[in-house]
């Protein structure tokens, strides 16, 4: 069945987006369908006046059959849109706040390299390590969105969700670390 290979929202992105093309496709075909509905259904009731009372009630039967088989149909197709269409959007802020993660992580470990080098007087030491303290209260106060980012991942069901995670928090984790050592040799 169509419809219920459409409907599947994991995966990776490309897979939704194009999975959410096929839906929009059955959506905008779905007028045609309701009009040839709408037509089997009118021959149906043409022919009961022709029809024995025991034909008729087939023909009823079969009526009412179509007619929850069509309702199914329309309802999976809605179904389907809207979770696909939810996957989507939990794909892009998943994609946001990591760029937004990974822009912040490469901004601070900018902000780092001048501290690793060895200062030679107290007022530069001192400044190096107010530096460390603010980056690592940066660190701490990033911390809900790495958690948060980590959670958005892995309801995406995606080894490419995963696979972004698993750099981005090894590139967190040297940062921090990094962050630590710097501030222990200039409290130490």
């Amino acid at each position: 069945d169509k419809l219920q290979a459409t409907a599947d929202s994991a995966g990776e992105r490309e897979g939704v987006e194009g999975r959410l093309d096929a839906v929009k496709d059955m959506l905008l075909n779905k007028e045609q369908g309701q009009m040839k509905f709408t037509a089997a259904l009118e021959s149906g009731e043409k022919l009961y006046p022709n029809t024995s009372t025991e034909g008729r009630e087939v023909v009823r039967q079969e009526l009412r059959s179509l007619r929850d088989q069509w309702e199914t149909y329309t309802d999976g197709i809605s179904d389907a849109n809207r979770q696909l269409n939810h996957a989507v959007s939990q794909w892009t802020s998943f994609n946001d706040n990591d760029d937004q993660l990974l822009g912040w992580i490469k901004d601070t470990e900018y902000s780092l390299k001048p501290d690793l080098e060895p200062k030679s007087t107290l007022a530069d030491k001192k400044a190096v390590l107010q530096h460390c303290r603010g980056l690592s209260q940066e660190v701490t106060a990033h911390q809900g969105m790495m958690d948060s980012l980590v959670d958005k991942g892995q309801s995406l069901e995606s080894g490419q969700a995963a696979s972004k995670l698993a750099q981005l928090d090894a590139r967190y984790r040297t940062m921090t670390n990094t962050i630590k050592r710097s501030e222990e040799r200039r409290v130490g």
